[in-house]
């Protein structure tokens, strides 16, 4: 589902909005006056309103792939071969399209799915998915550590939640995940509540990592998370340019408000100590590689490019920096898109 450093500078400016254009088609490149016709590859796909659009290398011409804006669309993962899309429809249940919109396939027997993602799995690749705190298999199974998230979890602890993952080519495996404890013997009706992210590696010479937050209790008598705003890690994604992995935050999850998304770029350098050191940056979420980087937010996505495909004449404004703005704002939190360069 599936997932540089210049500098907090170039965040900043990622994640800078700007004014709203349409979904018409723009042949050359947004912001330039060049209108020669361009060989762009299809490599992005991304959700907006429920949904699914197609979009080049340079965010110049978009596609829209489906028509049912009244069906709930969530977790979008492109294939790496560029000719399957992957979502979860509203049960939770990953739907696969083609790279037209033809719908492929519905696995149906998947339901509340937390998170999808394809991995190339040496040119053959394989979907896989998130549920029920397990990770299965739409293709070949890959060769995973078995049960990589148990290490996270004490002993005593009395409900966990994975909720997203991302395998990268090595098989590491990076997760967020959420959990409660009991508070105290002498108060049956409360429990501790944790959240954190974590990275299981293939290698057994490489020590896990992970770190986690006590975020206050929550009351079985109430249902409700007291005096807390219950916080988790709704997406995680490798960074391919330099052992990071970025994770998009709610700090309010108990509202359906943008406003209380964030990000969060975790540096995984200093493992030993078991911890991440974190900048924050707004946005929705956010993808690093080796190619460049993409953010999004309900109002746009902005990405930033190494290198210009070829014959692409620099755009306007911000060096190699192509945006696509909504003519309206997203009514659903995040803008989920993937890419593949």
């Amino acid at each position: 589902m599936n997932k540089f450093i210049a500098g907090i500078s170039l965040l900043t400016y990622l994640l800078t909005f700007n004014s709203c254009s349409k979904y018409d088609p723009i042949y050359g490149v947004a912001g330039n006056t060049t209108f020669e016709p361009l060989n762009l590859k299809m490599d992005m796909v991304y959700i907006h309103d429920n949904d699914i659009y197609i979009t080049n290398e340079i965010l110049s011409s978009q596609e829209k792939l489906t028509n049912s804006p009244s069906d709930s669309k969530t977790h979008i993962a492109f294939s790496p071969q560029h000719d399957k899309i992957a979502y979860l429809n509203g049960n939770g249940t990953p739907v696969i399209l083609d790279d037209k919109g033809v719908q492929l396939e519905i696995l149906s027997q998947y339901s509340n799915v937390s998170d999808i993602g394809w991995h190339s799995n040496g040119g053959n690749p394989t979907l896989y998915i998130l549920v029920n705190n397990d990770i299965e298999f739409h293709g070949q199974a890959l060769n995973l550590v078995p049960t990589p998230f148990d290490y996270v979890f004490p002993l005593d602890v009395t409900n966990t939640i994975i909720d997203a993952i991302d395998i990268d080519d090595n098989l590491n495996i990076a997760f967020s995940y959420r959990y409660e404890k009991p508070y105290a013997i002498s108060l049956p009706t409360l429990s501790k509540y944790y959240y954190g992210a974590g990275v299981q590696y293939s290698s057994v010479s490489q020590p896990d990592v992970y770190s986690e937050t006590y975020d206050y209790y929550y009351s079985t008598t109430t249902s409700s998370y007291v005096a807390s705003p219950y916080k988790y890690y709704y997406s995680v994604n490798f960074n391919e340019l330099d052992n990071n992995v970025n994770l998009g935050k709610i700090v309010n999850g108990e509202q359906s408000n943008y406003n209380y998304y964030s990000l969060h770029k975790y540096n995984l350098a200093n493992s030993t100590t078991n911890s991440f050191v974190s900048d924050v940056s707004s946005g929705n979420y956010f993808v690093e590689k080796n190619e460049g980087r993409v953010a999004s937010n309900i109002y746009e996505i902005v990405k930033y490019l190494d290198e210009l495909p070829a014959n692409v004449p620099p755009p306007n404004g911000t060096p190699n920096t192509f945006r696509l703005n909504f003519n309206n704002s997203n009514n659903n939190c995040p803008t989920y898109f993937d890419w593949q360069p």
